[in-house]
């Protein structure tokens, strides 16, 4: 963090065994720091404390950071804060960052980290549009997009917890979505009602049955490498550009299918890797259409 503009840093010096607070005061350049009571040999931990903390962005990813006052904290850039692989277990929101111009928080690897350490005050829910929360405790999607409705860009699930999705996932302004690591199967996941969706990436997750439905800007799905996947279907007025989901379960005719979505889009320059073992597609005219528009991929080779 930089940028500190006319404030006084208070330093504290605690041991995290004992709780003995070692040194508090404020920091100088030439400090010297008395540790003689440290008889036990323990860590010491530090907490910074001021009235305001001006910096243009936050990157603290695997400093051992168990505690966060955002309320201390206004940060000049709209960028996503990196406070990845850290041990958060709690976040004090309001306060000074709302004046914050910051848009996204990544709390990715933070795995004890979970819904209530969120912002529960609408004014700060308005601004995060950006949010990474895999291989945290964090599991409930519905509660992340009724609550951050401004979100456009979500990165989702872990390798620990069992994930449910018993309705469609609808969003206003969602226009990216990620979910990772999930080990549990998943039979439906749908996306309906997301006018901005664009794109949508499965790492390491089993979905059965995909659905896009009246998301008429979608484009996209990386999911190579996703056996169980068995059926993809799309409604409305959505344009296929690229699908990646080589190694899957696809019979030839939803293969087929799906070559027929995208000559029937008529989007040009695309990209196709939909597998071509163990039951090869057998629309042929579909993908010399597509190949004559300029579509490339293992599909098309």
């Amino acid at each position: 963090m930089t940028k500190i503009t006319n404030v006084a840093i208070h330093v504290k010096l605690v041991g995290l065994t004992s709780n003995y607070v070692y040194f508090q005061g404020l920091a100088t350049d030439n400090q010297n720091f008395n540790l003689s009571n440290n008889t036990i040999g323990e860590e010491i931990g530090y907490f910074l404390s001021t009235k305001e903390l001006v910096c243009t962005y936050i990157n603290l990813p695997g400093k051992n950071i168990t505690m966060l006052d955002f309320s201390r904290i206004r940060c000049t850039w709209s960028s996503a804060n990196q406070l990845q692989n850290n041990d958060i277990t709690t976040c004090i929101w309001g306060g000074t960052h709302l004046l914050t111009s910051t848009v996204g928080y990544d709390f990715s690897g933070n795995a004890n980290f979970t819904s209530s350490m969120l912002p529960s005050d609408t004014a700060s829910n308005d601004k995060i549009t950006v949010l990474n929360v895999a291989e945290t405790k964090v599991t409930d999607i519905y509660f992340l997009l009724n609550n951050f409705e401004n979100l456009r860009e979500l990165f989702f699930g872990n390798s620990k917890d069992n994930f449910e999705f018993l309705s469609p996932i609808t969003s206003t302004k969602l226009a990216n979505f990620t979910i990772k690591w999930v080990q549990n199967s998943i039979t439906n996941l749908t996306f309906t009602n997301c006018p901005m969706l664009k794109f949508i990436d499965f790492v390491g997750i089993k979905v059965l049955n995909i659905s896009i439905d009246n998301c008429p800007l979608f484009e996209s799905i990386n999911a190579w490498n996703n056996t169980p996947i068995l059926d993809i279907n799309r409604t409305g007025s959505s344009k296929i550009r690229a699908l990646n989901i080589g190694g899957n379960s696809f019979t030839s005719s939803i293969k087929d299918k799906l070559i027929d979505y995208c000559v029937n889009d008529g989007v040009l320059n695309g990209n196709l890797a939909i597998g071509k073992t163990p039951n090869p597609p057998t629309n042929a005219t579909g993908l010399s259409i597509l190949r004559s528009r300029g579509w490339t991929g293992t599909s098309l080779q």
